[in-house]
């Protein structure tokens, strides 16, 4: 599970980074505080559920496909 959340960490924090977002414009785009977007950035996830986590995700990636093994 940690695999999937360090993953969704990456992924959130690559497209900000590609799109050139702030913290506050990608707190916007996620309709969440500034202040979890500056966790997520930081590497400060363990306060999130993955559920949590997957639901951000999807707002940025709606359509990604989860593979379970």
């Amino acid at each position: 599970m940690d695999k999937l959340r360090f993953r969704i960490r990456q992924d959130l924090l690559k497209y900000a980074q590609k799109q050139q977002l702030t913290t506050n414009e990608m707190a916007d785009e996620l309709g969440v505080p500034d202040s979890d977007v500056s966790r997520v950035f930081n590497d400060n996830i363990e306060r999130f559920s993955t559920d949590k986590l997957l639901k951000l995700y999807a707002i940025i990636f709606p359509d990604y496909r989860l593979k379970v093994s």
